[in-house]
């Protein structure tokens, strides 16, 4: 996270999976280097069916009690976040808009999309 954070002055957008964000010394790290941070937001349910739709093993999908526990067990930690933008029901293509949209009017700090 270190390195990433501080190799290059060009921006980058880093998608943290897992509960990168809800580690201290992770968020203590990206506070310190003042990086832009937007939680993607949706409820277990959505993100339940997102990971069932997707063939990738992910081995904290076990049952949805279980997954649903977790997110629960984040959420309050990506709630930190600078921005929130709720993706339920929304396409990729519709959040990355709703994301570029904030940016373009200042409502998200960062650079031009």
């Amino acid at each position: 996270m270190r390195e990433l954070l501080t190799r290059s002055a060009v921006a980058h957008v880093v998608a943290l999976g897992g509960g990168a964000y809800a580690q201290n010394d992770n968020a203590e790290l990206i506070r310190q280097e003042g990086v832009t941070t937007v939680f993607l937001d949706a409820s277990a349910e959505t993100l339940w069916q997102r990971c069932n739709d997707d063939p990738q093993d992910r081995p904290l999908r076990q049952t949805f009690e279980q997954f649903s526990a977790l997110h629960q067990q984040r959420r309050p930690y990506y709630l930190r976040a600078m921005s929130r933008i709720d993706t339920s029901s929304k396409s990729a293509a519709e959040i990355a808009e709703e994301l570029a949209s904030k940016v373009r009017i200042g409502e998200i700090p960062g650079e031009e999309i």
